[in-house]
């Protein structure tokens, strides 16, 4: 009887990976899911008075993220910032966007996804003729963004949820398609 608790006890170990890698052997994560862990992550709010008549407000206020569409295994994250300056007359009312790309890649020991190699693709102002005060007086909160984005993960797997917590335990490689980042269990790519 003994023997037998120990044939299926090894059974079980042995047959339950074959049955959850059967069941869960990739796990997509769309640009959606990025964008509302990037804006859950990274806010950014700032206050300046550069010189005493004159108060500066800026709001990170919208992340957009664009998966493989671009360049091939990259991903690009669209920062948006609203400015307003607050003049002895009226204020004025601006937004900065950025763009940068990089190459995600997955580290098991956390389950984040990181990016690497980022690059800035492009910084846009508007209105364009407040383009050079507006770079420079959001130069702060471009840093932050980068700095965010090149050290911390841009998603974590949730253990809570099943299939991304068997793909967290088990999975160590990620491939870009067009619009998702796709999980594999060890030597299981689609």
């Amino acid at each position: 009887m003994e023997g037998s608790m120990r044939l299926r006890q090894r059974l079980i170990l042995v047959a339950l990976p074959a049955l959850l890698a059967g069941c869960a052997t990739s796990y997509t994560l769309d640009e959606r899911e990025v964008e509302g862990y990037l804006r859950e992550k990274l806010t950014i709010e700032e206050r300046h008075s550069p010189v005493p008549v004159l108060d500066t407000e800026i709001r990170l206020n919208h992340i957009d993220v664009e998966i493989g569409r671009h360049r091939k295994n990259q991903v690009q994250v669209t920062t948006r910032s609203e400015f307003v300056v607050r003049t002895p007359l009226l204020p004025l009312r601006a937004s900065l966007t950025a763009t940068l790309a990089a190459t995600p890649w997955y580290r098991p020991e956390d389950r984040g996804i990181y990016l690497r190699d980022l690059t800035l693709v492009e910084v846009k102002a508007e209105p364009d003729d407040l383009s050079l005060p507006l770079e420079r007086l959001g130069q702060e909160s471009l840093m932050a963004v980068k700095l965010f984005l090149a050290s911390q993960p841009i998603y974590t797997l949730d253990d809570g949820d099943w299939a991304q917590g068997i793909l967290g335990r088990f999975g160590r490689e990620i491939t870009i398609e067009p619009g998702v980042i796709r999980f594999h269990l060890d030597g299981h790519s689609d």
